[in-house]
């Protein structure tokens, strides 16, 4: 089925068109018709396959633009709720629509004037929509379509009371719509009593990886994960790069040691404040940060295009974690590599990886040391021209005349271009710290 076939708005069918998407995906195909009627709906559907466009090509079709806060969407976390808004952003960008995301961990003063531009859609957590409500800066009088996204993650998190809070504020609900990748006794008490003879759907398509996106892992030990990395990074030499860890230790750990190198790496992590995380996401999309070292806690909230490389330093613990990694890159049909680092304690969920994603994901072989060296020489040769005029001072001719005559020519140039490609000497001395390997729970985040 194609998206014109539905009935949408022609604004919204145009943003469809300009983001790529030309055909339904299958969890579009199931749910679409009923939430485009305003049916009460259960969707089971796990992450990666297209449930946020489902249901916000359905709110942007039938929200009234010209009625204040029209539809809610309650979320577990600070970074889904950017990621929802964003996207919403992008695909009601020719209805002009106003989405605002509001979230904990930062001033509330900021987000109380945004709420005073009047926006249609509200996407946020349970704990900072109550403190809204309570403070009369989120009034839901005119709320029509309420959305909770991954509602056992919400349940998990102890919201229940606060779900149920936030429902008994809306007094005049056409449409509610639950999403959620497992079912719970919790999850459908709550359904039975807040929606009105629900649509149960199930999609149980796999998760889904976009063709632009090329995949390939290499098999290594720990202690040669540094090195490698450095490595790859030399030698592919391209601008938006994202690294992922699994512990906040690991990412700045792994930091310190890029930047001892030369590389103009930042973290960010659970540790770095809301305030600090969108600047540094502005920076990074801007060119002026190269490569950003992540954890999981940063992962759905970074939407952002071209970037060129997602690199997996430690392997992700679930299927759900690496759809959604390498997800950074490959974006609104620009191509995009993720490559990922795989030890023997990571084999277990890297063998699941490869049973889905199989037939498109490759291994390579570790980089040629020598080859990277070489090539990192002849980028420092680029931008040498022996032909310019340079303003040299005669200090160093008169150095450069000595050395000459008291060293082997040949030598010395090899010496000045070794002390010029840092990276090469003490390399494999640097070890990430062990005590937080990728499978230590500890300081997650």
């Amino acid at each position: 089925m194609k998206f014109s076939q539905l009935g949408l708005r022609k604004e919204l069918l145009k943003s469809i068109k300009q983001l790529g998407y030309n055909r339904l995906t299958s969890i579009q195909e199931k749910a679409l018709p009923d939430l485009l009627n305003k049916r009460d709906v259960l969707l089971k559907a796990q992450t990666g396959t297209g449930k946020t466009a489902t249901f916000g090509i359905s709110l942007l079709n039938n929200v009234n633009f010209e009625k204040h806060l029209q539809a809610l969407i309650i979320v577990p976390t600070r970074e889904l709720a950017v990621q929802i808004s964003q996207e919403l952003k992008l695909l009601g960008k020719l209805l002009q629509v106003n989405v605002q995301a509001i979230y904990g961990g930062v001033d509330i003063r900021h987000q109380i004037v945004k709420l005073k531009n009047k926006p249609q859609i509200v996407v946020g957590t349970p704990g900072r929509i109550l403190d809204h409500i309570n403070r009369h800066t989120l009034k839901l009088s005119n709320v029509n379509y309420l959305v909770v996204d991954e509602a056992d993650e919400i349940l998990k998190m102890g919201f229940i009371d606060d779900l149920e809070k936030i429902f008994n504020k809306i007094p005049s609900l056409l449409q509610t719509i639950f999403l959620s990748a497992t079912l719970s006794t919790k999850l459908e008490k709550i359904t039975n009593k807040f929606q009105h003879n629900p649509i149960f759907i199930e999609d149980k398509s796999k998760f889904s990886i976009p063709n632009t996106i090329n995949q390939f892992y290499l098999k290594l030990t720990e202690t040669e994960k540094f090195a490698t990395l450095v490595y790859l990074l030399d030698l592919h030499d391209v601008a938006k790069n994202i690294i992922f860890c699994n512990t906040k230790i690991r990412a700045k750990d792994l930091v310190y040691n890029l930047f001892k190198y030369g590389f103009n790496a930042v973290e960010l992590s659970g540790s770095i404040s809301q305030r600090q995380r969108l600047e540094i996401i502005q920076k990074f999309e801007a060119g002026k940060i190269e490569f950003l070292v992540c954890t999981d806690v940063a992962s759905r909230g970074i939407d952002i295009s071209n970037v060129s490389y997602v690199y997996n330093y430690d392997f992700p613990e679930s299927i759900e974690g690496y759809v959604h990694r390498i997800g950074r890159t490959g974006r609104l049909n620009n191509t995009g590599v993720s490559i990922s680092f795989v030890t023997d304690i990571d084999l277990r969920i890297f063998n699941q990886v490869q049973r889905n994603f199989s037939q498109n994901l490759s291994i390579i072989k570790k980089p040629d040391k020598n080859i990277v060296l070489q090539s990192r020489i002849d980028k420092l040769l680029k931008n040498i021209d022996l032909n310019d005029e340079y303003p040299i001072n005669k200090a160093f001719l008169d150095t450069a005349g000595n050395l000459l005559l008291n060293h082997d020519s040949k030598k010395l140039v090899a010496v000045l271009l070794a002390s010029l490609i840092p990276y090469r000497k003490g390399i494999k001395k640097i070890i990430i710290n062990k005590g937080n390997h990728s499978h230590d729970r500890r300081n997650r985040n």
